[in-house]
C-alpha cells in the first residue's frame, strides 16, 4: 500500500478515496478517527490519509488527487438583471429575486 494524500478532514479524504474508486483504484482511508488525539499527539499525526494499492498506477492517483482538491473555477461572471437589478451569480440563469432570465439566457 502507498500513502497517496493526508488532510485534517476526514470528509475531503472520502471525497478523494470516492474519486479514486470511481476510477477502478483500491484505495481505502486509514486514521479518520485520529482526530480524537488532537493535543495528545501531534497535530499532523492527526491526520486521515488515503492508501492505495501496490500496482495502481500514480500518474492517474495523482491526477485524480489534483482533479479532486483543485479550487473551483468560476463558470462565469455575476451579472445584473435588467428588470431589478439584483447582482446574480454567474451559474445562474434566471434572477434569484425576480424570477427575469439572464440577459444571454432564451
Amino acid at each position: 500500500m502507498t500513502r497517496v494524500f493526508s488532510h485534517p478532514d476526514p470528509a475531503i479524504t472520502h471525497l478523494v478515496l470516492n474519486r479514486l474508486e470511481q476510477l477502478g483504484v483500491d484505495a481505502v482511508v486509514q486514521g479518520q478517527a485520529n482526530g480524537r488525539g488532537m493535543g495528545e499527539i501531534p497535530p499532523i499525526a492527526a491526520w486521515s490519509e488515503v492508501w492505495v494499492a501496490d500496482g495502481a498506477s500514480l500518474a492517474d492517483v495523482e491526477a485524480a488527487v489534483a482533479e479532486v482538491t483543485a479550487e473551483p473555477v468560476p463558470d462565469s461572471e455575476n451579472w445584473t438583471c435588467p428588470t431589478c437589478d439584483e447582482v446574480v451569480g454567474g451559474q445562474f440563469s434566471a434572477c434569484w429575486a425576480c424570477g427575469t432570465s439572464a440577459p444571454d439566457v432564451a
